[in-house]
């Protein structure tokens, strides 16, 4: 049934060639008899049939010999002006249109010469002219239809030509005047962008209240309402509002609107400064599939900011295909290097431990002298250490230390000797790593603590002098907090648990041995004995055996002497404690501390009145970790201990 409508087109088709046949063929026998008409007919057929330039040129022809004859000027003007229109010369026919306008300001097509003057000049980027055109349609022709539609446009024009308090004022009258019209939705949208631009925001929140009221055909309307909600949510800086009606934007999608991209765009800066990394990855998936319908290339920014945020979201194998796909695009060295590592990045976030490192060693060859060549063996080293394979780690290390300017070797040389102290337990290797690192960089944020890791080798290996030396630098050199007190436990350790005295345990015991058995009796030999032990040779356990043996002497000693004997075995315990504490024996400390404060206890039982009921008193205390009312209650009980002053101290130290 389609074929006579396809014949019906096809004589239709002819008869306009062969009108065209005939007039082009026949006029200059009809121009010979009346040669104006004859002209003016022809042109006027053209017109009808749309031949428009056939037609303009025998408008003009007509206009060339009316210059004797002014009859039918009128049409002939406006007629040339809408067929330059028609084959967009929009230039030429802006012209011509505003010439028929000052020839025939009161011809009845003057409405339409003005509307069509205001197209051609928004159609050459002339906004200002284009608005004013417009907007004389609409003060003159108030009323109709073509002035309603001429406000709109004359408002668009004025937004585009960056004259921001004009269009303000026309969208205003538009969207008061006209608060039902179809477009009167995008009418309040432009309007509320403008006042935003304008930072007039309460103004601006009235506009969209009153479009979210109204209904509108457009299906991208919602989401569009909701962007220019989200931007005025976040220039008034309330971040949280602007984050649910961004998602309420992404959640109305009903396709592409005017704004996408732009709006697109914003949400997706506003995710990034707010670091919602795994929320933006499906707006930017979003923002391809509209280029993608656009025909546009995913430029090389747009691929790796997606990249980047796969990467941070940790969505590595995404990261790694975006981040190939530029490398296809054949980049630039410094793009290509860069590139690379942040696929050695994704490929190690993945655990694909093997690839990445191969990643990172192909860039260190490829980018030998580079930034991120540098930054390839500082990976590979971390990679390496991760999976505690410590040679490999340092010879990752050394190379990156052999790099001019790369930053951070104090750090990295510091790894290399920790690994030494913690990893092989080398603390001759550790030592000399840690005095390279003072040597090299005196000034590091890691010289403190490689000053007390440098003294704690020196206590491994025996040389507790040298280890107190570091740590006694340490207290004076105004390091950290915490390494202040580790470096004062250590001295207080060293002290009491590991330097010994030989010379002076011989010497005491060579005064003991010439006291005549007679004249010493056995249970204070013992004692002597067990004080050697304990003082001068830090042998605890020996020295608790002997004490163990002194209550069994004969004679046992006498009831003046057991408040000291009592006294001092309680303090072997103590020393125990302290002992096993440091060296984290929890189970071992436990029990000495137990014993400690039994002994402490049996003192203030049996022995209140003697001078050793004070020390006991405030050993209990100290075992304890004194807070501010045992602290107290000591000070109220023992009003003149000679421990009175300690006191004190630590109960100020509590109130500060």
């Amino acid at each position: 049934m389609a074929y006579p409508h396809f014949f019906s087109r096809c004589i239709s088709f002819k008869r306009s060639i062969l009108t065209l046949f005939i007039f082009v063929f026949l006029s200059k026998p009809i121009l010979s008899a009346n040669e104006s008409e004859s002209v003016f007919n022809l042109a006027e057929r053209f017109y009808r049939d749309s031949f428009y330039n056939a037609a303009l040129e025998q408008y003009q022809k007509y206009l060339d010999i009316k210059k004797r004859a002014p009859e039918n000027d009128p049409g002939a003007y406006f007629k040339i002006a809408y067929c330059q229109y028609k084959m967009d010369n929009a230039s030429q026919a802006a012209t011509s249109f505003e010439k028929f306008i000052e020839l025939f300001p009161r011809n009845d097509k003057i409405m339409e010469a003005m509307f069509l003057a205001g197209v051609t000049r928004k159609a050459t980027g002339d906004y200002k002219q284009a608005s004013d055109w417009f907007y004389g349609v609409w003060s003159r022709f108030v009323g109709s239809a073509k002035a309603q539609e001429a406000l709109y446009e004359a408002a668009r024009c004025a937004e585009k030509d960056k004259n921001t308090d004009r269009a303000i004022e026309l969208y205003d009258v538009y969207f008061r005047r006209f608060p039902r019209n179809k477009i009167s939705g995008n009418v309040a949208l432009s309007l509320a962008g403008l006042l935003i631009e304008n930072k007039e925001y309460s103004r601006a929140k009235k506009v969209l209240s009153k479009a979210e009221k109204r209904t509108s055909p457009d299906k991208t309307f919602p989401a569009r309402l909701s962007y220019y909600k989200a931007i005025l949510a976040r220039n008034m800086q309330k971040n949280d509002k602007a984050a649910g009606y961004f998602a309420e934007m992404y959640e109305k999608h009903e396709g592409f609107f005017p704004e996408f991209e732009e709006a697109y765009k914003v949400y997706l800066t506003f995710l990034n400064n707010r670091k919602a990394y795994k929320a933006s990855l499906p707006v930017y998936k979003r923002l391809a599939s509209f280029y993608e319908k656009k025909n546009i290339d995913l430029s090389t920014g747009f691929l790796l900011s997606w990249a980047e945020n796969s990467r941070k979201a940790k969505e590595y194998t995404t990261a790694e295909e975006l981040y190939r796909k530029i490398l296809l695009a054949a980049p630039s060295h410094s793009l290509k290097v860069t590139i690379n590592y942040r696929i050695a990045e994704c490929q190690a976030g993945r655990n694909d431990i093997t690839q990445a490192i191969a990643t990172l060693q192909n860039l260190a060859i490829i980018d030998s002298a580079g930034e991120y060549g540098t930054m390839a063996w500082l990976k590979a080293g971390d990679l390496y250490y991760g999976r505690e394979l410590y040679p490999s780690a340092i010879m990752a290390y050394r190379k990156y230390l052999q790099a001019p300017g790369a930053p951070n070797k104090d750090k990295v040389l510091y790894r290399i000797a920790k690994t030494y102290e913690e990893k092989y337990q080398r603390y001759g290797a550790a030592l000399r790593e840690f005095e390279n690192l003072l040597k090299l960089y005196p000034s590091s944020h890691y010289s403190h603590r490689a000053t007390f890791s440098l003294a704690r080798c020196h206590a491994e290996l025996k040389d507790y002098k040298a280890a107190i030396r570091h740590y006694e630098y340490l207290l004076e050199s105004g390091a950290e907090k915490d390494l202040i007190d580790e470096a004062e436990k250590h001295i207080r350790y060293l002290k009491v648990f590991k330097i010994t005295d030989p010379d002076a345990a011989m010497q005491a015991l060579t005064e003991l041995m010439e006291v005549p058995a007679e004249s010493l009796p056995q249970w204070k030999r013992l004692h002597r004995t067990a004080a050697i032990y304990a003082l001068h040779l830090k042998q605890y356990d020996k020295a608790l055996d002997i004490y163990d043996k002194l209550s069994a002497a004969n004679p046992a000693p006498p009831a003046s002497a057991l408040p000291e004997i009592t006294f001092h075995r309680a303090s072997v315990y103590r020393n125990l404690f302290e002992k096993s504490d440091y060296d984290n024996d929890q189970a071992a400390a436990d029990y000495a501390k137990e014993k400690a404060e039994t002994l402490y206890k049996e003192i203030l039982e049996r022995f209140g009145s003697s001078p050793y009921a004070d020390d006991a008193a405030f050993q209990i205390m100290m075992l304890g970790k004194p807070d501010i009312s045992s602290c107290e209650q000591f000070l109220s009980t023992y009003p003149e201990s000679k421990y009175q002053a300690e006191v004190l101290l630590t109960l100020a130290r509590h109130y500060d």
